[in-house]
């Protein structure tokens, strides 16, 4: 039994890349001078644009964090790199000192939080982001707004600005006191099709003076697939965490409290009424007064995989990650459920719960109609809007129910109509947890 209950507090946040806060909106301009309203991808912003909101981003960032203290925080989708120099591992491993624009924006953050005594754990996914080619500016240009109306041209037609890539991109966990990370790894599980290969970051954290009878936990900071890849990928971790759980346990101190698994799972929540996308279905077999899953079963496997097959043969969700052979997508459908069936044999699949859905439902989440109102000694949400809902959320954390979530909501950018405003394209989630 665990002597006594350990918080936690987390925050995690997928920074998309770099991030050219606060410049100027984009427009695609066609040949007869139409505009259309162009995402904020870097590369429709000159690189000096882009470093000089990536360095704003990063300043106000670290006031955020600073302002909420949080003992972990989880990133994805991590830049380092430049359009001219270095784009791989070695280049995202580096710490070079400093605050270089094209150091690992993670390392850079880092140096910011200096007064809280983070350490910095990174995993390098190894992909290279922000490709233009020919075809980028065929038919559109590039251009920005300018006060009074006027335009000016950012990429002409045929432009090729950034042809072999801005970054190489991967993860990050910052940890502070009083826990520690005491084993990580970076792991890529295979699926079938190469290309769905996934990949997350992991570590045992434990705290830092803790005994034979203090919690330690798997943590996974996931950057999820899509539709049935990221199914497949969902079982394989599990798979996958559950024989961490028996390797690492063995010269871990404490005991063994379970798993958090947070990040940018692109995916919602699996629930009929409102999404009925059940790639997250690994991480919740079951959900009460709303669906359960017993693969032991034929029927619920075959709901399962029924399930699976219609979201993937969806022409209107994600139509780019469909598996358009009939047979492929029903044999990888089949053996990823007979699989998640297996693990639910063997008591491998605990059913977690998610962090702020729970805390809205427990009048925990901050910004919900029956939840206190925060103490003056609380760490406060960021600044911008902050939710306790929101049907199309794709970043989550998931947790052991048995644990305690004293607080947690979604922290919704500054502006949702322009993400250029905010931090990210991403909301952040924050919670606090009692381990127990």
């Amino acid at each position: 039994m665990l002597s006594t209950a350990a918080v936690l507090t987390l925050v995690t946040m997928n920074l998309h890349g770099y991030h050219p806060m606060d410049e100027a909106p984009r427009f695609f301009e066609d040949r007869q001078g139409k505009l259309t309203p162009a995402d904020p991808s870097p590369f429709y912003f000159h690189w000096d644009e882009v470093t000089r909101g990536n360095r704003k981003r990063l300043d106000r960032l670290a006031r955020q964090i600073m302002r909420l203290h949080p003992q972990v925080v989880a990133l994805q989708e991590v830049g380092a790199g430049s359009p001219s120099g270095g784009r791989d591992c070695n280049s995202y491993h580096s710490q070079p000192a400093g605050d270089a624009d094209d150091a690992n924006t993670a390392a850079r953050l880092l140096r910011r939080l200096a007064p809280l005594g983070y350490r910095l754990w990174t995993a390098c996914r190894g992909n290279t982001g922000w490709i233009t080619d020919g075809a980028t500016f065929k038919d559109s240009r590039m251009v920005r707004a300018r006060p009074g109306g006027k335009r000016e041209v950012v990429f002409d037609f045929g432009s090729n600005p950034y042809p072999r890539g801005m970054i190489v991109e991967g993860m990050a966990l910052l940890v502070r006191s009083p826990w520690r990370v005491v084993a990580h790894e970076e792991w890529g599980g295979t699926v079938e099709a190469a290309a769905d290969h996934g990949f997350v970051q992991i570590a045992a954290l434990a705290l830092e003076n803790g005994g034979p009878d203090s919690p330690w936990f798997l943590m996974a900071n996931i950057h999820g697939g899509h539709k049935v890849a990221h199914f497949e990928q969902d079982v394989a971790l599990r798979d996958h965490l559950a024989r961490l759980r028996d390797e690492w346990r063995s010269h871990v101190p404490g005991i063994f409290a379970g798993v958090l698994a947070s990040g940018d799972f692109n995916a919602h929540l699996y629930r009929p009424a409102e999404s009925p996308e059940p790639s997250l279905v690994p991480w919740q077999m079951s959900l009460p007064g709303q669906y359960q899953f017993d693969l032991t079963g034929a029927a619920d496997s075959t709901r399962l995989e029924n399930l699976l097959l219609e979201m993937n043969s969806d022409p209107d969700y994600k139509p780019w990650a469909t598996i358009t052979d009939g047979e492929e997508a029903r044999r990888r459908v089949v053996d990823a459920v007979a699989w998640l069936e297996r693990l639910q044999r063997q008591g491998d699949v605990p059913v977690e719960v998610e962090a702020v859905e729970t805390a809205a439902a427990q009048g925990r989440c901050p910004a919900g109609p029956s939840a206190p109102p925060l103490q003056s000694n609380e760490p406060l949400p960021f600044e911008g809007g902050w939710a306790c809902h929101q049907v199309d959320r794709i970043d989550h954390i998931f947790l052991n129910p048995r644990w305690e979530i004293r607080r947690a909501w979604v922290q919704r950018p500054e502006d949702d109509a322009d993400p250029l405003v905010g931090l990210s394209d991403h909301p952040s989630v924050y919670a606090e947890i009692g381990i127990r």
